[in-house]
């Protein structure tokens, strides 16, 4: 005796094993077979080692059947004649003709198994070889048996239905966390190929960059397969050029639509990126085999494309305001910071991660009278909008420096400036200085004080006055600094202070701690780096621009103590 149960959806093994197991109860044959409509699902019984021979080609024959049957030999079936041909063609004449005339003289059942609205499941077919053929009331009794059966076979289906779209969500998922995790284009792309592959469940992958003016598409990325970026893609151009036409996804044979990888891949499908009326790309998954990729398989690829559409166009969109940015600031980054006799500078400037462009202000420039202005501040937006003030905030104060001796007096000028040109609510924070000699005059438009490392010691420069470009009465915060030979300021934006770990900041009171640490003769340039490494072990990923500039006076100059007068 054997038994076997063959079949794609996992979730109907239980109900097929029941139902051959009460078949054999109930009409006690000598084999049982029942056959899925599609015959991708076969399950079997025999107790004739010979039948179990018979049987796979006798459910084939008979699943179209929706009709019952019984007959007292398989010899009268009106189908025995092709059912004795084909098993002389697989198995011989002599071995073909004794399984013939053994599957003849058994008595036929044959019961077709319909859904609850008529659709047509599949077949039980049974088989009987003593001399006692199958009666009515086994035919009867396997028609309960297959209306039940019936049930049981639509629930595994919806199970199995429901468990395949569950994956497909949690796949799409998954990849759609991935894709989303970067905003630089090219990683968009090679992370999409790679969760193409996932998601399909393809042996490689391929993004297909189309832009007008092209003769052929060109491949952006790939998984799976090694080819160069940006090399001609290895598919039929017709095809592509009929996908992006009608926007419609295809799959199918890869026979003669692939120029590379031919002999690898058997079965290809693609999938149109588009975005309005424009189709910007193509998704292509390959097969070794050609059952791998399907209709359902298909969809999942097309859902992906519809997400990955949007990422994409999210990162070029990101990528063209980085690079405007990048353009409006571009001239006013000072880079290196000037020499000024007797001083020396440190400058730390990291915008937050994935930023399109910092938005911290500063500059350290020469004016006409030999002094050195310095300038730290920090602009409230958002990406390109941001670059802008900033950049604006800059020149303004720049321009305004040249002809102002006192650094409020450049800064008011600067205000009235940015009040008639900005947004109600836009806004940006500003510490000025004027550096002469020994001496620093400063004012502070809303920004956080600096501090002044000295004498083992840490104070607070000043507080007060409100941001730049709220009202054209700026009320701020002046005053001067004398610095001894070895003492330091520093300067900095909120990404210092306000950066986060599980809701807790680094804060002031971390920032002077480090800063009183830190050894008299430290150069400013590795005091800034100390305060930057001291953020990032914090609290990690950038979080916010983060700036830190600090002056400190040569050992070899000559002064009084530090003193800080407010005015």
């Amino acid at each position: 005796m054997s038994a076997s149960v063959q079949l794609v959806a996992a979730t109907a093994r239980p109900t097929l094993e029941r139902l051959i197991r009460h078949a054999r109860t109930l009409l006690a044959p000598h084999a049982v077979v029942y056959a899925e409509r599609s015959g991708s699902q076969i399950a079997t019984w025999t107790a004739h080692s010979d039948l179990e021979a018979v049987v796979p080609h006798l459910a084939s024959m008979l699943i179209v059947r929706d009709r019952p049957l019984l007959l007292p030999r398989v010899a009268a079936w009106q189908g025995s004649l092709r059912l004795r041909e084909l098993l002389a063609s697989e198995f011989g004449t002599e071995r073909g003709d004794h399984l013939w005339q053994l599957a003849g003289r058994c008595s036929l059942l044959v019961v077709p198994v319909h859904g609850s609205i008529g659709n047509r499941l599949g077949v039980l077919v049974a088989l009987r070889l003593d001399e006692t053929s199958f009666s009515p009331t086994d035919l009867r009794n396997a028609q309960v048996l297959a209306d039940l059966s019936a049930l049981a076979l639509e629930r595994a289906e919806l199970l199995e239905l429901e468990s395949r779209r569950a994956r497909r969500e949690l796949l799409l998922k998954r990849a759609s966390e991935e894709i989303a995790a970067t905003l630089d284009p090219d990683q968009v792309l090679d992370r999409l190929a790679h969760q193409a592959r996932e998601v399909a469940g393809a042996d490689a992958a391929l993004v297909l960059r189309l832009e007008p003016g092209m003769r052929s598409a060109q491949i952006a990325a790939a998984s799976g397969l090694r080819v160069e970026r940006d090399s001609r893609a290895p598919i039929d151009p017709g095809l592509l050029a009929r996908v992006a036409r009608s926007r419609q996804p295809w799959v199918g044979p890869a026979g003669g639509r692939l120029t590379l990888g031919a002999a690898m891949f058997a079965a290809l499908a693609l999938a149109p990126l588009a975005t309005g009326s424009r189709v910007r790309a193509i998704l292509c998954v390959l097969a070794r085999n050609e059952s791998e990729l399907d209709r359902d398989r298909l969809d999942a690829l097309v859902e992906l494309a519809r997400f990955a559409d949007v990422a994409i166009a999210n990162a070029v969109e990101h990528d063209r305001e980085r690079r405007i940015a990048r353009a409006l600031t571009l001239g006013f980054v000072p880079e290196p910071l000037p020499s000024v006799p007797d001083y020396e500078f440190g400058l730390v400037y990291e915008p937050a991660a994935d930023a399109v462009t910092g938005g911290d202000i500063y500059g350290v420039w020469e004016l006409a009278s030999g002094a050195t202005a310095l300038l730290v501040g920090d602009a409230a937006g958002k990406g390109v909008e941001r670059a802008a003030l900033s950049a604006m905030v800059r020149f303004f104060v720049e321009a305004r420096s040249s002809d102002a001796s006192d650094p409020l007096d450049a800064l008011a000028e600067a205000n009235r400036l940015l009040c008639r040109r900005l947004p109600e609510d836009t806004f940006a924070t500003a510490f000025f200085a004027v550096l002469e000699r020994d001496r620093l005059r400063w004012a502070l438009a809303g920004h956080l004080p600096p501090l002044v490392v000295g004498n083992g010691a840490v104070r607070e420069l000043g507080a007060g006055g409100m941001p730049l470009g709220v009202t054209e009465d700026l009320i701020t915060r002046r005053g001067e600094l004398e610095l001894t030979p070895g003492a330091t300021l520093v300067a900095y934006t909120d990404g210092v202070t306000e950066a986060r770990r599980d809701g807790e900041l680094f804060g002031r009171s971390r920032l002077v701690k480090l800063l009183e640490s830190t050894s008299p003769q430290s150069h400013p340039q590795a005091i800034a780096e100390q305060v930057r490494d001291a953020v990032r072990a914090f609290a990690g990923r950038a979080q916010d621009d983060l700036l830190v500039l600090a002056l400190r006076r040569a050992d070899g100059a000559t002064d009084a103590a530090i003193e800080s007068r407010p005015r």
